[in-house]
């Protein structure tokens, strides 16, 4: 069953033992979102569900937990309460439903591709989609394929899931789950009803974070939760890793790259490029990415805002010093230059394409412009 770091926020049980794995969530146990899940429970009761769906929110913010617990709701006769134990939940804890199905990247690329959703393919049978799209329920009432990371998509697997999205079997719920919209084909978004997720408030992420054991003074739980920014999953990344070694071995990276420039800069490329160990190679360019805009960002704060004020606002608050030297070196229109540069290297996450060559090139631009000023 799938299980990474896109968790919904945790319900907070008795024993403060907080709900972690996605599978295990109903609309009750998730906080937050209260919107998107009362359009959904009204929609799923009055019948009035969309055929297609696609829900969008920033990595971390609980797609995946939010899609379990529509597939629940919509199946379960019940209403699917958080301690329901009738066959239905309980097979889909399991990851044993055979009426749904999650689909994921599986190549090393990190696209979603349309190996399995042909007939007459020589795919693995874990692989043949095809046979779960066309053949009726077995013990639910409604199917439901949920595609994780839609963005990641192919232009041969867009193309089919528009003719399936266009002329759906009776019996199917399709979830598009979505981080960057703007990625998924044009067609295929007008034809799904968006639902978007938001960052949530500092007092829901306040009654989450009250679920989680961990070691942590008050201060740094704050900074956590600041630095968060509302999305749980990511909350959750910061505490399993140390986050202070992780700004601080980017903060030194970026301070060398800055007073060395291009003598510096395949060694710094190679060393981003190996910082997130875990996920594929799409995953891992887009984590190196975000991390790049916000001390860009960061730094454009120490430029235009006072330090107090520019340290309520910072992500990398833990590393002030650094980011603080790297901004007196750099001026204002310079970093928005190089903001614009790592925007743009977005563009290669879907392709196949060397992360170290990547950032090769986008700290080329960055150095140009940071020099240029």
């Amino acid at each position: 069953m799938p299980f990474d770091n896109d968790f919904a926020p945790h319900s907070i049980r008795s024993d403060m033992t907080p709900i972690v794995e996605p599978c295990e969530h109903t609309f009750a146990t998730i906080i937050g979102h209260t919107s998107a899940k009362q359009y959904l429970e009204h929609a799923v009761a009055d019948h009035i569900l969309p055929h297609a769906l696609l829900i969008t929110g920033p990595k971390g913010i609980g797609r995946t937990s939010l899609a379990y617990a529509l597939t629940k709701r919509i199946n379960c006769s019940f209403g699917a309460a958080p301690d329901c134990t009738c066959h239905i939940c309980r097979k889909i804890r399991l990851g044993r439903a055979p009426d749904v199905l999650f689909i994921e990247p599986r190549s090393a690329s990190g696209q979603l591709t349309l190996a399995g959703w042909k007939p007459g393919k020589d795919d693995p049978d874990d692989l043949q989609y095809y046979r779960f799209v066309e053949t009726p329920p077995l013990e639910f009432s409604q199917k439901v394929l949920v595609l994780r990371k839609a963005e990641r998509m192919n232009l041969a697997l867009s193309n089919y899931l528009l003719k399936l999205i266009e002329e759906p079997p009776s019996y199917l719920t399709i979830l598009l789950l979505a981080s960057r919209p703007t990625d998924v084909l044009p067609t295929i978004r007008s034809r799904c009803a968006p639902l978007s997720l938001y960052p949530l408030s500092m007092t829901e992420m306040e009654t989450f974070a009250r679920g989680i054991s961990s070691n942590l003074t008050p201060e740094a739980l704050r900074l956590l939760l600041v630095i968060s920014g509302g999305r749980p999953g990511r909350f959750l990344d910061l505490i399993k890793h140390d986050a202070h070694a992780d700004h601080a071995a980017l903060a030194s990276e970026m301070n060398h790259f800055r007073q060395h420039g291009f003598l510096a800069l395949f060694g710094t490329a190679r060393r981003l490029a190996q910082r997130c160990q875990e996920g594929d190679a799409a995953e891992k360019l887009t984590q190196t990415l975000d991390a790049l805009l916000m001390w860009l960002r960061d730094a454009m704060l120490h430029r235009t805002l006072s330090s107090n004020n520019a340290m309520q606002l910072a992500f990398f608050r833990d590393v002030e010093e650094q980011v603080r030297q790297f901004a007196e070196t750099s001026e204002l229109e310079a970093l928005v230059s190089a903001s614009r540069a790592v925007v743009d290297a977005y563009e290669y996450v879907p392709r196949q394409t060397d992360r170290t060559y990547v950032l090769e090139l986008l700290l080329t631009r960055i150095g140009r412009a940071l020099r240029s000023r």
